[in-house]
């Protein structure tokens, strides 16, 4: 996995940028390979993280059955509380009104949740006693990308796919020697055949909000 400092030298390569002075600063492109790793997964929630304590670890409170998930958390993939160790079931909605009315008001040791609310989780029965439930997350990188030769970008083994987003990012740079809207097209092209299209906001909900197999015997928390 090349580091950040790699990553800049092959970016100057492929930008034919090698020479002071240079058309584009460090920075510059730095925060464009930096975009290019959110771009990676947002689009293929490749990030997928249950030990990130500020992220994945959840303090139930008595009667507050819903929660504020972490801002980087692009989607729930599993839940467990402390104190069964058992997974929670992903509902929606419609699910929980058809087939067990009154849901909303219900106490006891939650067995599911919702993720029908940007940004929030929602557990049911409502939580009767606190406990603590750990998250498994997908997620978007914890850190923005700096100038360094030890770190690297989080998500691995897409170093080509960085440089074509970098690259695309930075032919949209408006001066006179940097600004080329067909080479950026072009990147961005060849980014999305690679990595697939970014999802619109009504699919982004969807992956959130919808359990992914409904008919299908839940999974071990972690698989």
């Amino acid at each position: 996995m090349a580091t950040t400092l790699e990553l800049l030298a092959m970016l100057r390569e492929l930008l034919d940028d090698e020479i002071q002075p240079y058309g584009w600063g460090d920075s510059y492109l730095v925060r464009a390979i930096g975009k290019g790793e959110e771009q990676v997964a947002r689009r293929t929630y490749i990030l997928v993280d249950g030990d990130t304590a500020s992220i994945c670890n959840l303090s139930i409170n008595v009667s507050q059955a819903s929660y504020v998930l972490h801002s980087k958390v692009l989607q729930v993939k599993g839940i467990r509380i402390g104190s069964t160790e058992i997974p929670l079931l992903q509902k929606t909605r419609d699910e929980l009104n058809a087939l067990y009315p009154g849901w909303w008001s219900v106490y006891g040791t939650p067995e599911g949740y919702l993720t029908e609310k940007p940004g929030e989780l929602t557990l049911w029965p409502i939580p009767q006693s606190a406990d603590v439930a750990s998250i498994l997350v997908a997620r978007l990188p914890l850190n923005s990308l700096t100038m360094s030769g030890t770190i690297s970008p989080e998500v691995q083994g897409y170093d080509d796919e960085l440089l074509m987003w970098g690259a695309h990012v930075a032919y949209l740079k408006h001066d006179a020697d940097t600004y080329d809207k067909d080479l950026s097209d072009k990147f961005e092209s060849d980014f999305t055949a690679k990595i697939g299209p970014l999802p619109s906001a009504l699919e982004e909900r969807r992956r959130k909000s919808w359990p992914r197999n409904m008919s299908a015997r839940p999974r071990e928390f972690g698989t």
